[in-house]
Parts: C-alpha cells; sequence; structure tokens
C-alpha cells in the first residue's frame, strides 16, 4: 500500500493498488516501510534452501499485490519453489518463482512515533503544472530514498509538499528539494520559451514551406509584377487568398535562396498553400504572371504590322485578358504578357488568325493579278476604288499592302508601346499608280518587264481635230458603289462623224 494521509493521533490512511481494498486506517506501528535495496545487494542474494525469504505474490480479485514470509524448498536450475508462511495474508499451496521475485526477509519494525514528523515545503507557482507529472513523482520518490522519508505527500492545489520522516531525514530531504526545485525553475522557463519559439517557427515554416497544407506550389514571377499580385492596399492578394482559401507567400530574395536557373535577378519566388488541389491551381493562375514570344513567319509577322493587323493584336489582348501585347521588330516577335491563362488563351486566339494566313495571302495574289490585268487595259483607278469598297469594320484582319511589307522599305509602320501607330496612306505602290496615270509607259513596262512578254500598251484613242475630254469621277450608287461617266467634247463638223470617232 502507500500513504494517502496522516493522523489522527498516530495513524495513516493507507491506499491500495488500484483501490482492490477500500482505504484503511492503521496504527503507525502496524506499518513498515518498504525495503530499499542496491543492485550490487541484489545481486548477491543469492537464496538456499531452508533459507527465509520474501516472495513477490500477484494481484487477485481479492486481494493486492504483496511480498509474503515463504522458506526455500527446493532449486532446480534458476526456479524456486517456496512454500507460503501460514501467516500470510495470501495462504495457497507452494509456489514455483523465478529469482527476480524473491527478496531477502526485512527485519525492520513498525514505524514509531518520531518517524511521522511533518514538514511543508513551498513550490513556486510556475511549477504547480509539473508536481503531478511523470518527471515530478519520479523526482520527489528519488528524494524520498535519499533522505529516508516515510513518504511525501503532493498537494499541488496549495503548492505544498507535505515531507513526513523523522527530522534529520526532513531536513536532508528540504535540502535536496532545494536543488532540484532550483533547477527545474530554469528548465520550466526553458521549456516555456522553447514552446514559444516552436510554435512560432511552426507558424513561419507554415507560411513559407506550407507544412501545415496538404497541398502546395511554387513558381517564380519577374519582380516587376509584384505590386501588380499584391494589388493597391493588399487588395488583389487578399482576395485571392479568400476567394480560393489559400495562403500565398512571396518570399525575399534572401529567403529564397538566390535567383533560381534561368530566372532574371529580380524574379521573386511565390509559393501558394492549401488543402485543396484545385483551389491552389486556380490561385496559381491569378497570380503567376508570365511573358511568351511567340515567332512569326515573315507573311504572318507582315500581316501583324499593319494598321489592320495591329487592330487585331488590339482585339486578342483585350479578349484574353493580357497587359500587353506587341510587335518585337527587331526579332520578328510577337511579345505576350499576362496571366498564364490569359497568355495562353491569347497563343490559342493567335494561332487560330494564322491559320487564315495562307488563305488571305492567296486572296490577295489573286486579286493583286486582276489589278495587274485591269492596269494593262488602262483602268488604273481599280485598285483605289477596291480599297475603298473594303468594310471598315472592327474585325478587318489584313491589309493587302502589308504582305509587302518588307519590300517598301521607305513605308512607316507601327511605333511606340501604346500600339497607336499608323501606316501612311500613300504607299509606294499608290503612287506609282498615280505617275502611271501620267506616264502611262513606265508603268506598263514595270508590268511587262515581270511577265516577260512583249505586248505594247493599248494605244489611245485620240481626235485629229480635237482631244478627248474626261470629266470628273462620281460615287453615286447604293451601297457606296462607285460609277465612272466619261464625257467626250463634240468634235467640230456633222454629227454622223462624231459618233463614228466616238
Amino acid at each position: 500500500g502507500f500513504v494517502k494521509d496522516v493522523g489522527p493521533k498516530d495513524e495513516l490512511l493507507i491506499g491500495f493498488e488500484d483501490d482492490i481494498w477500500p482505504p484503511t486506517r492503521y496504527p503507525a506501528a502496524e506499518v513498515r516501510r518498504s525495503p530499499r535495496y542496491s543492485p550490487s545487494d541484489i545481486e548477491k542474494f543469492s537464496p538456499k534452501v531452508g533459507e527465509e525469504v520474501e516472495v513477490r505474490l500477484e494481484a487477485t480479485p481479492h486481494a493486492p499485490v504483496c511480498w509474503a514470509i515463504g522458506t526455500v524448498g527446493k532449486i532446480k536450475h534458476d526456479f524456486f519453489v517456496v512454500s507460503i508462511h501460514p501467516s500470510a495474508v495470501q495462504k495457497g499451496n507452494d509456489q514455483i518463482v523465478e529469482k527476480e521475485k524473491l527478496r531477502p526477509a526485512a527485519v525492520r519494525s513498525g514505524l514509531t512515533p518520531e518517524a511521522l514528523n511533518q514538514e511543508n515545503f513551498q513550490v513556486p507557482a510556475g511549477l504547480q503544472s509539473w508536481m503531478n507529472t511523470e518527471d515530478g513523482i519520479g523526482c520527489f520518490s528519488h528524494i524520498q530514498d535519499q533522505s529516508g522519508l516515510v513518504t511525501i505527500l503532493v498537494q499541488s492545489s496549495k503548492l505544498t509538499l507535505k515531507l513526513l520522516g523523522d527530522k534529520k531525514a526532513t531536513q536532508r530531504a528540504k535540502l535536496l528539494l532545494e536543488v532540484h526545485i532550483k533547477h527545474q525553475s530554469q528548465i520550466q522557463n526553458f521549456q516555456d520559451v522553447r514552446e514559444k519559439r516552436l510554435k512560432a517557427l511552426e507558424n513561419k515554416r507554415n507560411r513559407i514551406e506550407g507544412s501545415g497544407f496538404k497541398h502546395s506550389c511554387e513558381f517564380t514571377v519577374d519582380g516587376n509584377f509584384i505590386p501588380r499580385i499584391i494589388g493597391k492596399g493588399g487588395e488583389t492578394i487578399r482576395a485571392v487568398r479568400e476567394k480560393y482559401d489559400v495562403n500565398i507567400r512571396i518570399l525575399e530574395p534572401e529567403e529564397s535562396g538566390g535567383t533560381a536557373p534561368g530566372a532574371s535577378a529580380s524574379s521573386r519566388v511565390v509559393r501558394i498553400f492549401g488543402n485543396n488541389a484545385q483551389n491552389v491551381q486556380s490561385a496559381r493562375a491569378e497570380v503567376e504572371y508570365v511573358e511568351e514570344a511567340m515567332s512569326l513567319e515573315g507573311d504572318q509577322y507582315n500581316w501583324l504590322a499593319g494598321s489592320k493587323g495591329m487592330r487585331s493584336v488590339w482585339a486578342f489582348k483585350e479578349a484574353a485578358g493580357l497587359v500587353y501585347a506587341r510587335l518585337d521588330y527587331d526579332s520578328q516577335q510577337l511579345l505576350l504578357c499576362g496571366t498564364r491563362s490569359s497568355v495562353e488563351d491569347a497563343i490559342a486566339l493567335f494561332e487560330t488568325h494564322f491559320m487564315y494566313c495562307p488563305v488571305f495571302r492567296q486572296m490577295d495574289e489573286e486579286m493583286e493579278n486582276i489589278f495587274a490585268e485591269l492596269e494593262s487595259y488602262g483602268d488604273y483607278d481599280a485598285r483605289w476604288e477596291s480599297w475603298q469598297e473594303e468594310p471598315k469594320t472592327k474585325g478587318s484582319w489584313g491589309n493587302r499592302n502589308d504582305w509587302d511589307r518588307d519590300k517598301e522599305k521607305d513605308s512607316r509602320g507601327y511605333s511606340g508601346q501604346n500600339g497607336s501607330g499608323r501606316w501612311d496612306r500613300e504607299t509606294k505602290e499608290t503612287k506609282e499608280t498615280k505617275e502611271a496615270q501620267n506616264e502611262r509607259g513606265g508603268r506598263w513596262e514595270k508590268r511587262k518587264a515581270e511577265r516577260g512578254d512583249d505586248r505594247e500598251p493599248p494605244e489611245p484613242i485620240e481626235d485629229s481635230t480635237t482631244p478627248p475630254e474626261r470629266s470628273h469621277s462620281s460615287r453615286e450608287g447604293k451601297g457606296g458603289k462607285k460609277q465612272r461617266e466619261v464625257v467626250l467634247a463634240e468634235p467640230k463638223g456633222s454629227k454622223g462623224e462624231a459618233e463614228g470617232k466616238a
């Protein structure tokens, strides 16, 4: 059993293991302290046949674990046959046990009144939780053995230790307690600080490494996009966090361990943590800004370089939600910048747009051949009239003059970052058309050289008396259709002759 309380008079309240017996008060003289043996004493202990020993009896439904007096009857190998004395609490047949369940018979008598001296020891408030821990109980048990106390009663609610034993034992116990309490206070203070630091470390690790989340992702963005990701007053990044229930961490350069391979010096590492994989990827799609360069072929580049082509670039930029879309004239690339999903949408739009590039190229070549034939017969206004008839809608994608931009070195194109540049209305080909109207032979000679034929230009109609007179052009007609009226002056002479000449 074990002492639970002292008094009244010289009685002790004894409790039993697992409360198999109810706590009972016994006179101190009927209570003895459990003997303590060192490891060397146990090693030297070697029971002989006929020697009186104490044997450990296991608990039963009616009695707790106890030690009973018995006599060694036989020894066979490492087993001992012990006969229990009739005075034992648990009576029974002979016990066959190993040496570990035997100990020397105790010669101590019961406790004396002098051994019931009581002293109180006050424990600091910071150690209240420690008093009932396994470590605290082990510490008190050690002090009890070293000082020779009967017991140490722990009263944690009062922050008090009640020491029970003679004066010498209680005095030694107090000295030992002073040392233990001093060191335990330091240990407790260390543990409190350690607990706070560990908690701070865990929070920081969760923010940086996402150890408290099931899913995470990491990527780099150019440092110039960080203000756009954060937003004014942190509104943008806070909205993304709340929308997808994720934690977004933008690392400082020193936190990320340097620049990632292939990234610029201004790049920053962004980490996203969450408990839902889809939400993590959705949040990434809204904060990961990238710049992609689409390599363009000659026809594709020329198709976009004109005024109508730039309107297409602007329309696709707005439709995909890009930050910017611009042509790089040196590398002949189309630069697209925005969130990764926006850039992917824009690339899909431009790739679809370029699928029609050969079709429009063929259409322009066919129309150019028709114009050449018309001009060979003297109609130099067809090209201009056709241009006037083209729909001026926002959805127009190309310009027939855009195909020969690389040949037209003196023409000016898109300039500036805002995409507001314009091509000159009067291109080189338009100038040549006007020159050809004044000098018919020059334009015809150029076309003839290109075709490699020997045909002569048609001779104009001449009147020996009075040259024909051209009137002004008329732009009448439904739907903007242009009509041409030519009025010839009446020659001098008869009406029939004039009609014949006409």
